[in-house]
Order: structure tokens, then C-alpha cells, then sequence
């Protein structure tokens, strides 16, 4: 599992990093722009990400406007609903209107900061996806 992890705190950004390198292969992005750019890059070249972890609230670009973005490119390159990347808010805000526009927007879930391997586990299965852990 490829995983893109996008939060402008480092504490958060390695906190999430340690976690999902036990998954499979991360890549990082400190900011929304530089999130954007990834992944669009790494869709060019054959190697897209089957999971974005993304943070709601950060400077210059919050992550709904990511979100919508990474949708745009999606679209843009007719990639077929069900081949999406699975893209998952991660937030310390979990007012009912911020998830419900997130959800609107197309994200597949949402996590609650703080949190725990565990709770990044039962939302991968509640998405279906396959992994193994690295212990």
C-alpha cells in the first residue's frame, strides 16, 4: 500500500509516518501544494497512491481545497470511481458541517486526532482495503 500523508506539523506528519510504514511505502507532504504536486506526479509516472491521509486545517490551502483538487486531477484523467485513491481527512475538528462538506467533496472517511494505530487500522478495513502489517 502507497500512502500519501499530509499535514504542515511535523510532530503529526511523523506520529502518522511511524504508523503507516508499517503498511507499506509513505511519502510525506508538509504542505497542500506540495501535496497536489505529488500526486499528480506520481499518477504521470504509473506509481499512484492508494491512500491519502490528509489534515483538514492547515496554512495556505486547507484540505478540503486539496481534496477537491485531487478529485479534479482524477476526473481530469478519467480515472474510473472505483479506481480512486482512497483519501481519509485527518482532523482535531470533527464539527458535523467541516466532515459532512469533506464528505460532499469525496473523501472516504475521516479520523479524529488524537489517534492511535488501531483506530488507522479499523478504517482501512471499513474501507476495504488490503494490507498486511510489519511488525
Amino acid at each position: 500500500m502507497k500512502t500519501l500523508v499530509v499535514d504542515d506539523n511535523l510532530v503529526n506528519r511523523t506520529s502518522i509516518e511511524k504508523i503507516m510504514e508499517k503498511i507499506g511505502e509513505v511519502e510525506i507532504a508538509e504542505s497542500g501544494k506540495d501535496a497536489i504536486d505529488l500526486f499528480e506526479l506520481c499518477l504521470i509516472h504509473g506509481n499512484p497512491f492508494d491512500l491519502v491521509l490528509l489534515d483538514i486545517v492547515m496554512p495556505e490551502m486547507d484540505g478540503i481545497t486539496v481534496l477537491k483538487n485531487l478529485r479534479h486531477i482524477e476526473e481530469a484523467k478519467k480515472i474510473k470511481e472505483k479506481d480512486r485513491v482512497k483519501i481519509v481527512m485527518v482532523t482535531s475538528h470533527a464539527h458535523k458541517d467541516i466532515v459532512m462538506t469533506a464528505m460532499k467533496v469525496g473523501c472516504d472517511g475521516y479520523i479524529v486526532k488524537p489517534f492511535e494505530r488501531t483506530i488507522i487500522i479499523e478504517k482501512l478495513k471499513e474501507l476495504n482495503m488490503s494490507f498486511t502489517i510489519k511488525e
